[in-house]
């Protein structure tokens, strides 16, 4: 009967001893979500796209132009085309 005393002993100073946990990869998506203003203000100083993809990737950021393409697009109103004007009637 003092065996099963004495395993859950064992178990809660080996659980007490584990090393804390490194803390999770946040998804590209959201990285580069968090530093959307970092980027829109690097463009707004003249940076082009290809060389903030290279910036984010010596700060460990894997992103690639199609990733800043989408994070930076701008939803249209419907009927609207990409020249800003209302489609012929």
């Amino acid at each position: 009967m003092t065996r099963l005393l004495v395993l859950p002993q064992k178990a809660k100073k080996a659980l007490a001893a584990l090393p804390p946990k490194a803390p999770a990869k946040k998804p590209l998506d959201q990285a580069l979500e968090e530093l959307k203003p970092a980027i829109e203000l690097l463009l707004a100083r003249g940076y082009t796209r290809a060389e903030v993809v290279e910036h984010l990737a010596r700060q460990g950021i894997p992103a690639k132009l199609y990733h800043l393409k989408t994070l930076l697009a701008t939803a249209r109103a419907p009927g609207i085309e990409a020249s800003g004007s209302a489609p012929a009637a």
